[in-house]
């Protein structure tokens, strides 16, 4: 989190100086803080890794989310997807102009929730991971080379085997 926050600050000092409002820095850092709970909006590739955050720290609350429903995963998963295609519509025709909305829509990409379908997908395909490399070993001839002991795509596709 500390090496975030660092770097977020980096590309926000850096942002000002270009932009010639160096003078204005030690006057602006509560804009920075306050910019930060979105990932920092200066290095706008630093947002993975403030998604990764949260992923890390809601896992233990998705992992018994998963044990918890297990024989339904099925059924959560289509769920999820019917959410994940009205996330991505909103997110690409809906562009709201007041209000809370307004004002935060667009930070949704620096959230998990953007990404819950994936999340859950991972998680569930590790629940089930025995039941998914036995339909792969019967469904994909290719993979009849595949180590059981471990997942190797290297192995798995490679042509020496």
């Amino acid at each position: 989190m500390i090496p975030f926050v660092i770097w977020a600050f980096a590309y926000w000092v850096f942002d000002m100086v270009v932009g010639g409002n160096a003078a204005a820095i030690p006057t602006s850092l509560g804009d920075f803080w306050d910019n930060l709970k979105w990932g920092g909006l200066n290095g706008y590739q630093l947002y993975f890794i403030f998604v990764t955050l949260q992923i890390y720290v809601l896992f233990p609350l998705i992992l018994a989310f998963a044990e918890r429903t297990r024989g339904f995963h099925s059924h959560i998963l289509a769920v999820s997807a019917v959410l994940q295609v009205g996330l991505y519509t909103a997110i690409t025709y809906w562009n709201p102009t007041s209000g809370w909305w307004g004002e935060n829509f667009w930070h949704v990409y620096a959230t998990f929730v953007p990404y819950q379908f994936f999340i859950l997908l991972g998680v569930f395909a590790a629940f089930h991971r025995e039941r998914i490399e036995a339909v792969l070993l019967r469904h994909a001839p290719w993979c009849s080379r595949w180590p059981r002991s471990r997942w190797s795509v290297d192995r798995c596709c490679s042509a020496s085997g």
